[in-house]
């Protein structure tokens, strides 16, 4: 009796581990394409999000702040963080304040008009990346490799389509060439929600490794509000 409890319990923590075992290769199966976009992120380095950070008004509530649009990002992007174990820190993108830039790999979230972390690197990309964000009539648009993404409105106002970037390239503050750096923006919060989405989409990564197939890119979504939901679909994408 006594043998057989033992092997019974043997043969339980066996079929436990080949259960986890099964999972573990599964969930590495569906994570890919995934994995393979973040790949060298999570090499045992912190990686840095530098959200677009504005002086606050009011100087008792704090001396920055940052947007709701580029939290709303933050949240999209985090799961596949945790997921992928992919350590991370949040910094300012001020220049005077941003900290563990040149020794990191960096996520910036917000455009040049917010992030001047984003501002910067952007000067740096050029002219190998050109990208302008310009408001003209209370209307936003980005132009990305000469070619301009114009956002749509309702009559009252109401963004009614809406266009996001991502670029991923070396890290422009660093001397290190491990180093990379992601830009997350758009015209609008909706625009860098939906490049957020890309990032951790796997159909649109799928997709985008497709047209892509390099660590170093440019990519354009476009934006449209559902509801209370976001349809996002790759626009144009191009190594760089």
């Amino acid at each position: 009796m006594v043998n057989d409890f033992a092997i019974n319990l043997v043969a339980s923590g066996a079929f436990l581990a080949l259960g986890f075992i099964s999972r573990q290769l599964l969930s590495r199966f569906h994570t890919r394409a995934t994995r393979r976009l973040w790949r060298g992120l999570g090499a045992g380095r912190e990686l840095t999000i530098a959200l677009s950070t504005r002086k606050n008004p009011l100087q008792r509530s704090g001396s920055t702040r940052t947007s709701f649009g580029d939290i709303r990002s933050l949240l999209i992007l985090m799961p596949t963080l945790f997921q992928l174990r992919i350590p991370y820190i949040i910094a300012e993108s001020m220049i005077s304040t941003a900290s563990q830039v040149t020794t990191n790999n960096i996520l910036m979230i917000g455009g040049p008009s917010s992030n001047e972390l984003a501002k910067e690197a952007l000067t740096l990309w050029a002219p190998r990346l050109k990208v302008e964000q310009a408001v003209v009539d209370n209307k936003s648009s980005l132009t990305v490799l000469g070619k301009r993404y114009q956002s749509r409105y309702l009559p009252d106002g109401v963004v009614q389509q809406d266009y996001g970037l991502v670029v991923r390239t070396s890290n422009p503050f660093s001397s290190n060439p491990r180093l990379s750096a992601t830009l997350v923006m758009g015209s609008h919060g909706i625009g860098t929600g939906g490049a957020a989405r890309l990032l951790v989409d796997k159909h649109m990564i799928k997709q985008l490794l497709t047209l892509v197939p390099s660590d170093s890119f440019v990519a354009v979504v476009r934006v449209r509000p559902v509801g209370d939901e976001h349809v996002v679909k790759l626009e144009a994408a191009q190594a760089l």
